[in-house]
């Protein structure tokens, strides 16, 4: 092997080693060590005196890894499947109505820090929304009367569903992250008390025994 072909193939043995060298670097910086927003399974649903409808529903997230999220912007949408036109979704942006968490979150640190997205359906924003002519006279009058649970909304049109997005920085590199959650339908609620300690929910016959 003469001298020429050597320095070739030093170049291009490092050109790999180097691309190789920065995948991993990627990788590990944003998707292995970056942050990562898990969602519960299921929509809880909680029965209170409180609420005109006697029930409150909650879904619950964490950040799963090691790393900050910052800037973390919280939407909640429901999707009305064929409501105007057959073949097309209908979407519409929920309120959060949790008077201890707003829609940012400015510093959201990793670990056992799980926060909870409410909905109370007979809130004046919900209200508001439900009201309009595009809905079915019954969901109006129960929207005026403070008297919606989220079961009749998901009834509206066959599939109608709630996703939850997060948008947020992750602290180190400044890199966007978008996290979504799965689709809840109307099977996905079920009636409990609270979360466990993880993000699973305790069935309420469960808490009878």
């Amino acid at each position: 092997m003469d001298i020429y072909t050597s320095i070739v193939i030093s170049i291009v043995t490092g050109l790999i080693s180097g691309f190789v060298a920065s995948f991993l670097t990627w990788a590990l910086l944003f998707h292995v060590l970056s942050p990562k927003i898990d969602f519960s399974e299921k929509i809880l649903k909680n029965e209170t005196k409180i609420a005109g409808s006697g029930f409150i529903y909650r879904v619950k997230f964490q950040n799963s890894r090691k790393r900050t999220a910052i800037n973390a912007h919280l939407k909640a949408s429901i999707v009305f499947p064929d409501l105007f036109i057959k073949g097309t979704d209908n979407l519409f942006n929920l309120p959060l109505s949790s008077p201890f968490m707003s829609e940012i979150i400015s510093c959201y640190k990793p670990g056992r820090n799980r926060k909870t997205i409410f909905f109370k359906l007979e809130d004046d924003k919900f209200t508001k929304i439900f009201c309009k002519d595009v809905f079915p006279e019954h969901i109006k009058m129960m929207a005026m009367r403070k008297k919606l649970i989220l079961e009749d909304l998901f009834r509206i049109t066959n599939g109608s569903h709630i996703r939850i997005s997060i948008h947020c920085f992750d602290s180190i590199s400044g890199a966007s992250k978008l996290f979504r959650s799965k689709n809840y339908y109307i099977n996905d609620i079920i009636l409990g008390e609270d979360f466990n300690n993880s993000l699973e929910i305790i069935p309420k016959n469960n808490l009878e025994k």
